[in-house]
């Protein structure tokens, strides 16, 4: 397995076909770096590393200082960092999870896998925000014909059939970033791109949109088909 030292850290380098790309692309990840190849291409991994070490660095030091929404046995909820505990219910409530300040609690039957209970769970509050926050913004925005959820890249998208597209984990965020990002592609539906009349409407729904993206940024998503660490 090859590496690459970045201030001290043996990190993981990976080199990988990507169909989605016509460049050399580079995704960072605590503890890993991985460069997107174009079929077709060949890359010699340590000429591109060394013709490009001062912006791999910057870009693997910038992943490393965001925040993981899960980490370990403990996640974010409402932008407040809680840990998972488990326990066990032959009649769990419904829904199944509980929280305290500091704590979520998933109650699993035997044998039910408490990581889909705890994405469900996301899910639903996910869709319970993006919903309150379209209401609550109604006379400004034009009404979606659905709103979904689903496992992506982005935070959130739409498409010219009238949906708006979210990540299952805005409720994992601060009710403000989830709030942007629900309105921001709530917008799109009126204004298909980001030209001026966009960035008009946005300015005045939220003046401070702009600290807003930025923050958004610093958050490092779940990835696809994660396992918490559950601890004895």
């Amino acid at each position: 397995m090859k590496t690459i030292e970045i201030d001290g850290e043996q990190v993981t380098l990976n080199v990988k076909p990507s169909d989605s790309r016509r460049a050399v692309d580079v995704d960072f990840k605590p503890g890993e770096i991985t460069i997107g190849v174009p079929h077709g291409h060949t890359l010699d991994p340590d000429a591109f590393i060394k013709q490009h070490l001062d912006k791999i660095t910057k870009g693997y030091q910038k992943a490393k200082a965001k925040i993981n929404i899960l980490q370990d046995d403990t996640i974010l909820i409402h932008g407040h960092r809680r840990r998972i505990t488990v326990e066990e219910n032959q009649t769990p409530p419904d829904p199944p999870v509980t929280l305290t300040p500091d704590t979520i609690t998933i109650h699993a039957k035997p044998l039910e896998d408490p990581n889909t209970l705890l994405k469900n769970w996301i899910t639903a509050e996910t869709q319970r925000i993006a919903t309150e926050t379209l209401k609550k913004h109604a006379n400004r925005l034009a009404k979606p014909q659905t709103i979904r959820t689903r496992d992506a890249p982005r935070w959130g998208q739409c498409n010219k059939r009238g949906e708006v597209v979210l990540n299952w984990q805005l409720a994992t965020l601060p009710p403000e970033l989830a709030e942007y990002i629900t309105i921001h592609e709530a917008l799109h539906l009126k204004h298909f791109n980001h030209q001026n009349d966009f960035h008009t409407d946005l300015e005045r729904i939220l003046p401070n949109h702009r600290e807003l993206e930025k923050k958004i940024n610093n958050y490092l998503a779940i990835p696809p088909n994660f396992q918490f660490k559950r601890k004895n």
